[in-house]
């Protein structure tokens, strides 16, 4: 298979793609070599990426003979995944309370994160912008911390089940 040239509209330069295969051992043996050649100290960083960017150049395996080169096979695209759509704007004309579909999704997005990191589900608000177009947002990210505030109460123990996992950890026992 021949490998052609394409015009890259980008950079107005013909262009061609290739790949050059070397097993990983023949690779090892010619790194190696070349660290053993130059006395490369392995306690110096910049002689190993030297002596790594000195091996991988293209050109030297090029003319090796146990490297094959092989022109680049343009591949189908395979069927992605359909996109994830994106979260629809939520109108919100202040009231104190989330929409139940809208609590839902954040509920949904917030059990994926570790509490602690809840702060970041909460609407942005924009750094530009005059108070009238920010308040509504003040009230939605309200709406939405008294959401995530509802769920951590749903999430966390009672009294008894907190007491009896406390006596579970300390004696091993379990209350009935």
């Amino acid at each position: 298979m021949e490998q052609l040239l394409k015009l890259n509209p980008d950079t107005d330069c013909y262009e061609g793609t290739f790949t050059v295969r070397v097993e990983a051992e023949i690779f090892r043996r010619v790194f190696f070599t070349y660290v053993e050649d130059h006395h490369v100290d392995p306690a110096d960083m910049e002689a190993w990426q030297k002596a790594i960017s000195e091996v991988a150049r293209t050109a030297k395996w090029l003319v090796h003979p146990r490297a094959t080169v092989m022109p680049l096979v343009e591949k189908p695209s395979a069927p992605t995944a359909p996109p994830v759509p994106e979260e629809p704007k939520k109108n919100f004309s202040g009231h104190d309370s989330l929409s139940p579909q809208d609590k839902q999704v954040l509920w949904d997005r917030a059990m994926q994160l570790p509490v602690d990191a809840w702060e970041t589900l909460l609407t942005p608000i924009p750094k530009g912008g005059d108070q009238h177009t920010k308040k509504p947002l003040y009230y939605l990210r309200s709406a939405e911390r008294k959401a995530l505030s509802d769920l951590k109460k749903q999430l966390e123990p009672t009294p008894s089940e907190r007491i009896e996992a406390i006596a579970e950890a300390v004696n091993g026992n379990k209350l009935k």
